[in-house]
């Protein structure tokens, strides 16, 4: 551990109350932390205080690991609450998460150590030297503080599963066609896979299986067509609704499928770009199926496209491979063992 000089750890947070959290930008990553959370909430804080962006608030709401959420906007109010009295830990990498914790008035501010924060944080640990899973790396960070605090060196225990959100379980006595989610969105064009395929997918899904097959976007769609119902970019609280209410999700490995797996539900997640070593959800979720073709170049370091020339406008060649029937292989296992 990096640390300013002339502070002690264990002497300085013996004073203070609780912890403020400065949560991931993105859902997945959001989702991808909650171990994490829930080692700072057996390490005995007295509260553990999420710092979150306003638009993923619904979200962070539901996490049985936090005490409260606080939104990004609270730090700009005049009547802000300050945290003079909680320590301060910015999960993100990025500068901007550090200076939200000092605005937020925290004491003491810890994080990865990187060249353009260093001086933000007032303890900094060396992030691992290798890409790892991203609910490991989280993880670690919040062992390494916790273990700082106590003044000892205990090894890195097993990574906690964590309980599913709550969710309202579709009725099983009611004879019904299985509800399918598609969703074609990421955070990032190149790790989407193509969409005219999530509309032959759905199609397919829909005459063989069932016809209950919403098709979720993040963008309008051109000449999409007239007998599949599409919705595009619903609020995160419909998104949730229609989420923890299907019998099974497909996506792109992005945010929506790490929310479909905390709630418990069957899940396939497409994989081009990422991989499942480094993004799969967090333990304890639910039946998880990845479809990936495993390239050698898989995980990559997505600079698209400085490594690789995309296929066709914004798609990598690793994802263009994935065809209908790659995924279909899934659902029909999924559907058929639930009798759709």
């Amino acid at each position: 551990m990096a640390r300013q000089p002339g502070y002690s750890l264990p002497d300085l947070t013996q004073h203070l109350k609780g912890i403020l959290v400065r949560l991931p930008n993105w859902m997945g990553d959001m989702l991808m932390a909650r171990p994490a959370l829930a080692h700072l909430k057996k390490a005995g804080f007295e509260e553990v205080i999420g710092l979150v962006p306003d638009r993923y608030l619904p979200l962070a709401r539901m996490f049985p690991e936090l005490d409260a959420c606080i939104p990004l906007s609270h730090l700009s109010k005049k009547q802000a609450r300050s945290f003079k009295n909680y320590v301060g830990l910015a999960l993100p990498n990025s500068l901007r998460s550090v200076l939200d914790l000092k605005r937020a008035g925290c004491p003491v501010r810890i994080g990865y150590r990187t060249p353009e924060r260093v001086l933000g944080l007032t303890h900094a640990f060396y992030p691992p030297k290798s890409r790892i899973w991203e609910v490991e790396r989280f993880f670690r960070l919040t062992h390494a503080l916790v273990t700082a605090i106590k003044g000892d060196t205990e090894p890195l225990p097993p990574i906690p599963d964590v309980p599913p959100l709550p969710y309202q379980s579709p009725d099983k006595a009611i004879k019904r066609n299985p509800r399918i989610i598609i969703h074609t969105g990421a955070s990032k064009r190149p790790r989407r896979w193509p969409i005219r395929r999530f509309i032959q997918l759905a199609e397919k899904i829909k005459k063989d299986f069932s016809d209950e097959v919403l098709l979720f976007a993040d963008e309008p769609l051109h000449n999409p067509p007239d007998h599949l119902e599409i919705q595009i970019f619903p609020p995160l609280e419909q998104l949730m609704e229609s989420i923890r209410t299907c019998d099974l999700f497909i996506g792109n490995d992005a945010g929506p499928a790490h929310l479909a797996a905390a709630f418990d539900r069957k899940t396939i997640i497409l994989y081009g770009p990422g991989h499942p070593s480094l993004h799969r959800p967090a333990p304890g979720s639910g039946t998880v199926f990845p479809v990936t073709l495993n390239w050698a170049c898989s995980p990559c370091r997505q600079r698209f496209w400085k490594e690789c020339r995309p296929i066709e406008p914004d798609t990598p060649a690793c994802l263009y491979a994935l065809l209908v029937e790659d995924v279909m292989m899934p659902v029909r296992e999924i559907l058929n063992s639930l009798g759709g």
